[in-house]
């Protein structure tokens, strides 16, 4: 019995080592395969975008990935412009009544309508973003400010945007959004 199990161990080890040698001989030929090719040159470009801006960029990125940089791209000059001017604007009503400050929490709803599409992938709920974004924007916009439900309705767009994360499942994801967004407004409500 024990000569049959030693055995059976020189057989296993034996295919084992088989096994490690030939992973091996694979790594060294795929690091040697790779340290010989010329990215730029075995690459069949005949098929790939062609754009003089971005020589090496072969193929779009993901459109839901487009997405996003334009949301965060049409807010960022206005929330840039406001944050940088607020310290020229008396406190009170005409700061919350200034333009900048509209336009800012505007562009926060469009960028949530983008970002609604990246994180859910349909159409249908980006749209049904867009008219409850739409709404808010035109309240936005009426003679009398009412700041709680403008934040009412930035938090309600928010939570539209990052909820299709946790409906697929990706609670840890979820969560990991929301610590930042929660670390932003932290930073947002100590904001002199």
């Amino acid at each position: 019995w024990i000569l049959q199990q030693y055995q059976q161990h020189q057989q296993y080890y034996g295919q084992s080592q088989q096994y490690a040698d030939l992973a091996n001989a694979t790594i060294a030929n795929a690091t040697e395969t790779i340290q010989n090719m010329d990215i730029h040159t075995s690459i069949d470009i005949s098929h790939c975008l062609n754009l003089h801006w971005f020589p090496y960029l072969y193929t779009y990125p993901p459109f839901t990935l487009v997405c996003v940089a334009i949301g965060i791209t049409l807010h960022a000059p206005f929330s840039f412009y406001y944050h940088w001017i607020v310290p020229t604007i008396p406190p009170g009503f005409k700061r919350l009544d200034h333009w900048a400050r509209r336009m800012d929490q505007a562009m926060i709803h469009v960028a949530s309508i983008f970002i609604s599409y990246a994180t859910s992938g349909s159409l249908q709920y980006a749209f049904l973003n867009l008219l409850f974004n739409g709404i808010c924007c035109q309240k936005l916009f009426e003679p009398a400010i009412r700041p709680r439900r403008n934040q009412v309705c930035l938090m309600v767009s928010i939570i539209l945007y990052t909820a299709p994360v946790l409906v697929r499942g990706q609670v840890r994801a979820f969560f990991e959004i929301w610590c930042v967004l929660i670390s932003g407004f932290i930073f947002f409500l100590t904001y002199p």
